[in-house]
């Protein structure tokens, strides 16, 4: 059955005005999307106006009527990408929508990519920008094997869109949309080819960690490598992961793991970092506590600080601070890192159903509100200085995590028993960071001078 976006564009109803027609036009575009079924991919169902995706016209190929060219067609997921489009400076893969805006700055600029979002189904697209605003086109694969974004078809993406560059031909049948120039893939997206997995070094919210090299040139450097753990089509993961490179891109801090790149043109998606050779802070406490002294213990929490205070001034909510997430270089500098379930101040609150939280670090706001914030890390953070100070130690022995739940949440002011042990100038910090009321709690811009002041 066609859809009414369908008898819109086989039957625009005219006017006299030009103008009044395309912004009708427009208005239908932007309220139209593809619908789920793959048999049918050509079929339009009516949603909010936040998607941009343009539908496949049903004229078909002139030799089809539309039944049968809808039969004949099918989207182009991830596995059946057109190898020549790898080849591409123009093709970027699987990309957030943000991304796609800022990429495409004036009318006619486009790329073709895989735009992902928690609602999308990871189709490869061309992306044009048209009246200030990207426009995604689906690109469609008959059973012959040939491509197409309209009824002409071609026999590679690139020839496709070669095509609709050199001619200027409009790819929608009603709007005035061109191909003008297009937008190279930026320098930290990285081809696959230049990567070369080696032995793995540990697990992450959504798949595996691996020593790896990154080919540079003529030179080859040592990196580490994230994987995504199963399908791109599963949305809600997928956008966690993505959203973890998209945040890392932006900083630049001693102590902080800095991102190299993302390789998300193929599978496996990959986020690659640099090395840290000296494994997690958690493994070293662990393994050589008994070898640290208070001089180098204090020097990990004032760096571990350092790093959370320039979090805190960009308002980055990490979410995950603890021992296991902190990195070491060969020379046993603190490098915070797992930005996995990281958050900007002004984010609303995402729900994690999926994703297992780490209990035994979580504020009692957080246990009971999901209320994250910069004074929910601030806590976690006291966590963090326990562990450093007890090599490594489980927090709350001898609870389960239910009973850590709950003992937090009861409104008895109920705190972690800890150890006379510890210097009394760090129980002090810790207590001040497990404060009730949030407020009361200090600023990481406060702890890392506390720390960073002690001198030996």
């Amino acid at each position: 059955m066609f859809s009414r976006m369908d008898s819109i564009l086989r039957n625009p109803a005219r006017t006299k005005n030009p103008q009044e027609n395309l912004a009708r036009l427009e208005n239908s575009v932007r309220q139209s999307e593809f619908g789920a079924a793959p048999a049918s991919p050509n079929e339009v169902t009516a949603k909010s106006d936040k998607s941009d995706l343009v539908p496949l016209p049903l004229q078909g190929l002139p030799s089809e009527s539309p039944k049968k060219h809808r039969a004949n067609m099918r989207h182009v997921g991830i596995q059946g990408i057109d190898k020549a489009l790898l080849e591409e400076a123009y093709y970027h893969g699987v990309v957030g929508r943000p991304d796609v805006d800022e990429a495409l700055q004036r009318d006619g600029d486009f790329l073709v990519c895989m735009p992902q979002d928690e609602s999308s189904r990871n189709v490869v697209s061309l992306a044009v920008r048209f009246n200030g605003r990207p426009r995604y086109f689906v690109v469609g694969k008959t059973k012959k094997g040939r491509f197409h974004v309209s009824s002409r078809c071609f026999d590679t993406v690139p020839l496709m869109v070669a095509h609709y560059a050199a001619t200027r031909e409009a790819i929608h049948p009603e709007l005035p949309i061109v191909l003008k120039r297009a937008v190279p893939h930026p320098a930290w997206l990285l081809s696959h080819d230049r990567i070369r997995l080696g032995d793995q070094i540990g697990k992450g919210a959504f798949g595996c960690v691996y020593k790896a090299q990154l080919i540079v040139g003529s030179a080859v450097e040592t990196v580490a490598v994230k994987t995504f753990r199963g399908q791109t089509t599963d949305s809600r993961k997928l956008s966690l992961f993505l959203q973890e490179a998209r945040t890392m891109r932006n900083y630049k801090h001693a102590h902080i793991v800095h991102l190299v790149g993302i390789a998300c043109q193929q599978e496996p998606l990959m986020i690659v970092l640099e090395f840290a050779g000296g494994g997690s802070l958690l493994h070293h406490l662990r393994n050589q506590g008994i070898n640290l002294g208070v001089a180098q213990r204090y020097h990990f929490a004032a760096e571990a600080a350092s790093g959370m205070r320039y979090l805190e001034k960009l308002k980055c909510i990490h979410r995950d601070v603890a021992a296991r997430n902190c990195l070491l270089t060969e020379a046993l500098q603190v490098k915070i890192a797992d930005f996995g379930l990281s958050m900007k101040e002004a984010e609303q609150m995402k729900e994690l159903e999926d994703v297992v939280m780490p209990i035994r670090w979580l504020a009692p706001e957080v246990l009971r509100n999901h209320l994250f914030s910069t004074k929910s890390d601030v806590w976690a953070f006291g966590v963090l200085l326990y562990e450093i100070f007890t090599d490594g130690a489980e927090p709350y022995p001898g609870m389960t995590t239910k009973e850590v739940r709950a003992r937090l949440t009861d409104f008895s002011g109920f705190r972690m028993e800890m150890s006379v042990d510890l210097p009394p100038a760090i129980r002090r910090l810790i207590h001040d960071c497990w404060q009730e009321e949030p407020t009361r709690r200090p600023t990481f811009k406060a702890l890392h001078k506390s720390l960073d002041k002690v001198k030996f």
